[in-house]
């Protein structure tokens, strides 16, 4: 279910290579642990990507959309 909620927002949005990345590393932590929070983002598999890359790579308002998204698929 968690696959196929992030392949839909997908869907909705543009993203370019490198976010499609972060966003399959969110949805497998996700899986794995059943939440996300902020933190989550700059530790563990994230930091694959180097210091503070959902900064990088998303807007403020992207970073909020994203936490509001999975945390509605965690509740």
């Amino acid at each position: 279910m968690i696959q196929k909620c992030f392949d839909h927002h997908i869907q909705q949005h543009t993203y370019n290579a490198d976010q499609l990345r972060f966003l399959r590393v969110m949805q497998a932590v996700l899986v794995k642990k059943r939440h996300l929070i902020l933190a989550d983002l700059y530790e563990g598999y994230f930091t694959a990507f180097g210091d503070d890359a959902v900064e990088r790579m998303f807007s403020p308002p992207q970073i909020s959309e994203l936490m509001a998204f999975t945390q509605q698929l965690a509740a």
